[in-house]
């Protein structure tokens, strides 16, 4: 099941992601992004993709009721694999 984030939360997520960008990832803006990422955890989300750059400088694994998913490190760990000739598919997740 695919679990979408309303527009407000959409904008909250922004919101962080423009913090971030300009320097500021306190708690006010870790607690922005945990709130949104609790908000799709309760509609039923098995995890979170953490698809911007931003957000896992003020999103880690861990700090949701659902497991975050730090999609640019997957992606790192899959390359090198890739790299080195390795041919596991299967489950997008930090222990690629």
């Amino acid at each position: 099941m695919s679990v979408v984030p309303t527009d407000d939360s959409q904008a909250r997520v922004m919101e962080a992601i423009w913090a971030v960008k300009a320097g500021r990832w306190g708690e006010d803006v870790r607690r922005l992004i945990r709130e949104q990422g609790e908000g799709l955890a309760a509609q039923g989300a098995q995890a979170v993709i953490a698809g911007f750059t931003q957000i896992p400088i003020v999103l880690q694994d861990g700090d949701l009721s659902a497991p975050a998913v730090d999609a640019t490190l997957a992606l790192a760990f899959r390359a090198v694999r890739a790299a080195r000739g390795e041919k596991r598919r299967g489950v997008c997740s930090t222990a690629i």
